[in-house]
């Protein structure tokens, strides 16, 4: 078994025994997935792009299924009528979710849910890629969070924007200022495009992994994802939420082209993979040869151990 790192299990009161969460995106994280991440050792996160009483819904469903997952809300809106509904339907694992975490919005979000719900409610807050925001968020009352700046593989932002956070660095660099915030997890979310880069994340200081492109095209995805062609051959719709279809489907809905943002984020089709829970083996069985190769038993040690070398193509 593979032991995630104490600040993520301890904190959230739920044993990962794989150190993976499912991107809360709305082609990748609806109720099917969080079942299936947590049956299969890892968790789940609901996205936020559905109404609240459907948000409710799909937790709901998930309880129900004696799993445990995250719930999403966002800074504006209807976010404290949503967190509400949550908790009362029994949500504790709270991720307050926005693009740009370092922000007053998220300040106020945060402090919001901690004043409210005090410590029964764990609440990750993101996306971050500096170490003043790690300072400020875990000043604000974060329990965890979510690093990575325009590092997921159907991310456009540091194309459009030329902002981005380098993934392994951060994680470094972050890590090393965590030891001072011991309660606050760091959480690698984007980037990830092999099984080994989940082992280089949590050598690097990472508590856990969130993607969104391992489970991209697996049977547990939305519904509204999978895509049958001519050959009744099935895809998986696969979009950035900062992407032209998702932001006019859900953030922006109703308004006329010319008044979207600027899309950051792009839409592909994947092909059909297994389920979810065969993925989360298939990475903990890359885990745990990783800890052999280190010379390690468990993820605890295996940061203390590993060491890093750089690879120059010639």
């Amino acid at each position: 078994m593979l032991r995630a790192n104490t600040a993520v299990s301890a904190h959230t009161g739920v044993l990962l025994r794989v150190p993976l969460i499912s991107s809360n995106m709305d082609t990748v994280t609806e109720e099917d997935m969080a079942i299936a991440m947590h049956q299969g050792g890892g968790m789940g996160a609901l996205h936020r792009y559905v109404t609240i009483d459907k948000a409710v819904q799909q937790y709901k469903a998930v309880a129900d299924a004696n799993s445990t997952c995250f719930v999403s809300v966002g800074v504006i809106g209807d976010y404290k009528e949503r967190s509400q509904a949550l908790y009362e339907a029994g949500a504790r694992l709270f991720i307050v979710d926005i693009a740009h975490g370092h922000s007053i919005l998220m300040k106020n979000a945060v402090r919001w849910l901690k004043n409210t719900y005090g410590g029964n409610v764990f609440v990750m807050g993101g996306n971050i890629g500096t170490v003043e925001a790690l300072h400020d968020l875990a000043a604000w009352g974060v329990d965890a969070v979510k690093v990575g700046i325009a590092s997921g593989s159907v991310c456009d932002t540091k194309n459009v924007t030329g902002v981005l956070t380098p993934m392994f660095s951060t994680i470094r660099r972050l890590a090393r200022e965590q030891r001072d915030y011991q309660r606050v997890a760091i959480v690698a979310d984007g980037g990830a495009k092999n099984y080994g880069d989940v082992a280089k994340a949590l050598g690097a200081g990472a508590h856990a992994v969130m993607s969104g492109h391992f489970f991209a095209g697996c049977p547990e995805t939305p519904r509204k994802a999978v895509v049958e062609n001519s050959r009744h051959e099935l895809k998986h719709r696969y979009r950035g939420m900062a992407s032209y279809g998702a932001m006019a489907e859900n953030e922006v809905r109703g308004k006329a082209v010319e008044a979207l943002p600027t899309p950051e984020g792009r839409e592909v089709m994947v092909a059909e993979k297994p389920s979810a829970k065969v993925i989360l083996e298939q990475i903990a069985g890359g885990l745990r040869s990783s800890l052999s190769y280190v010379g390690v038993k468990n993820l605890e040690d295996f940061e203390k151990q590993i060491t890093f070398g750089i690879k120059h193509n010639r």
